[in-house]
């Protein structure tokens, strides 16, 4: 074998290493714990980058000022990524996590924060996972305004169960007056009335 194939073969690892990447896009949402004033995000993929986060509306889906942050990033594909939640304003870190990355080309990691020694939770990942296997791991708490939706959904679930038995009731309350006004009221009044009408016959005649 020649050199210049040699070396080909032996550099098509590096190359693949250093082509093959994947797009990141961290949202963190702080609508409701509020304890985030400049967030970034610090990957640790074999070097250490920090990515801001922002919350002024130039990211694509993103609402102005809404607390929620949100950062693309582009990485070398790693098989698992470190990641801090870090407040650049007071250099607070506000938790760490570990993530195997998906095969897909790009991912989005949901993170929450929350107040309590559990200052952040993955609340989704987007195909990567906690475990290596695929599962996202547990979900994050839902939030007031996620319980106060269920609780309106299952109020009106139960709303229309009630409405429906209250007609299905009615229904067959109507057919049971009708049964008894036909079968019992109706000849009852036929047979007075006939007795009325001899009564007064009996008494018209001289």
């Amino acid at each position: 074998m020649t050199l210049l194939p040699t070396l080909l073969l032996a550099a098509l690892p590096v190359m693949a290493q250093g082509t093959d990447r994947i797009a990141l896009r961290f949202v963190v949402h702080d609508d409701e714990a509020l304890e985030l004033t400049q967030p970034a995000v610090q990957l640790d993929n074999g070097e250490v980058v920090l990515v801001p986060l922002l919350d002024d509306g130039s990211l694509e889906g993103d609402l102005p000022g809404d607390h929620i942050w949100q950062a693309d990033a582009e990485i070398r594909r790693v098989q698992k990524l470190d990641f801090t939640l870090i407040d650049t304003a007071t250099g607070e870190a506000h938790g760490s996590e570990s993530l195997f990355l998906p095969a897909a080309g790009s991912a989005t990691i949901n993170v929450r924060t929350q107040v309590g020694e559990l200052p952040m939770v993955v609340d989704g990942a987007g195909g990567a996972s906690v475990s290596g296997d695929g599962s996202e791991g547990p979900k994050a708490p839902p939030t007031t305004s996620e319980v106060v939706q269920t609780d309106a959904e299952r109020f009106t679930y139960l709303l229309w169960v009630v409405l429906l038995i209250g007609l299905l009731g009615f229904g067959y309350l109507r057919v049971v007056v009708r049964r008894l006004y036909v079968n019992d009221f109706l000849p009852t009044w036929r047979k007075l009335d006939r007795w009325l009408d001899r009564e007064l016959a009996e008494r018209d005649e001289p």
